[in-house]
C-alpha cells in the first residue's frame, strides 16, 4: 500500500502515526519475540506528491520493529518505487520516470524551471 502525501511534513506525520499503530505481527509458539515478522511495517509505504511529479521514485516506511522492541532501529527506511514501462513504442523501452532515469529532488526541480526562472 502506498500513501501519497502532499509534502514532506505531511508524510512525516503519517509515518509517525503509522509507527505508533502498526504493532501486529505473525505469531507462532516456537518463535521468540525478537524474531516476529511485522508484515504491515514492510508493506506500507509513504511518498510525497511533489516528489512523484518531479520523477523522484522514492518512498519511506516505518522502522522494521515497533517502539520498545529490542531490535528497533529508529530510522525510517527509504525504498525505491518501481514503475511500469511505457510500451507505446512496441519495444518495451522504459518511459519517463522509470527506474533507470531516477533523479534527485534538486535535479528534478531544477529541470522543471523555465529559462526565465533560472
Amino acid at each position: 500500500m502506498l500513501f501519497v502525501c502532499q509534502e514532506d511534513q505531511q508524510r512525516d506525520l503519517f509515518l509517525n502515526a503509522a509507527d505508533r499503530q502498526l504493532g501486529g505481527h505473525r505469531w507462532h509458539p516456537d518463535i521468540s519475540p525478537d524474531r516476529y515478522e511485522y508484515i504491515g511495517r514492510q508493506r506500507i509505504l509513504f511518498a510525497t506528491e511533489v516528489d512523484a511529479h518531479a520523477g523522484l521514485l522514492e518512498a519511506r516506511r516505518v522502522p522494521a520493529f515497533p517502539a520498545g522492541h529490542q531490535s528497533r532501529n529508529e530510522r525510517t527506511r527509504g525504498v525505491r518505487i518501481a514503475v511500469a514501462h511505457d510500451r507505446t513504442d512496441g519495444q518495451g523501452t522504459p518511459g519517463r520516470g522509470a527506474i533507470g532515469s531516477r533523479r534527485s529532488r534538486g535535479e528534478a526541480q531544477g529541470a522543471q524551471k523555465t529559462p526565465a526562472q533560472q
